[in-house]
């Protein structure tokens, strides 16, 4: 790359490129832009791979029934089975885990799982029906000060993805 040095008493001394070299450099630019502009747009679909998601963030209230659309298949959140996490009012060292209990429906065959809140493992998610169904959050945390939630209270956060 060839530079020519202008020399301008009234402004400092910048490089300038030779116009067939600023063309090119005009082109990099621009590939750059496109590319900054194509990739996240691409990175933000879903491609499917193995899955399909069905849903995305489903909350599920206590005792009550959601459809799956197309596929006559049930799904409930039934309780909370087990609770040790933080207090949202306290600085805990360890964050504990809650577990819930679930229901699904299909063909008026029930069947009851439970999934954790703790990370890592795969107690956090299950595959059932041809379905992979995992707990994404689990609401409102307990609390020291004041009230207990009660078991109505309670929301559970499901992704459901179609296998």
């Amino acid at each position: 790359m060839w530079m020519l040095m202008v020399y301008n008493p009234s402004r400092p001394v910048l490089p300038t490129l030779l116009p067939k070299e600023a063309s090119k450099w005009e082109n990099v630019r621009m590939k750059r832009l496109i590319w900054a502009t194509i990739i996240p747009v691409i990175a933000s679909c879903n491609v499917g791979g193995s899955g399909e998601n069905t849903q995305n963030g489903l909350w599920l209230q206590l005792g009550k029934e959601h459809s799956i659309p197309g596929h006559h298949t049930m799904i409930s959140y039934e309780s909370i089975t087990y609770d040790s996490r933080c207090p949202s009012d306290v600085v805990c060292i360890w964050g504990g885990f809650a577990v819930a209990k679930f229901k699904i429906v299909r063909n008026n065959k029930p069947d009851f799982f439970e999934l954790s809140t703790e990370t890592g493992g795969d107690s956090n998610e299950i595959v059932i029906y041809n379905y992979r169904i995992k707990l994404l959050d689990l609401l409102p945390y307990p609390k020291i000060h004041g009230t207990p939630p009660e078991q109505s209270d309670y929301k559970a956060e499901v992704l459901i993805t179609l296998l």
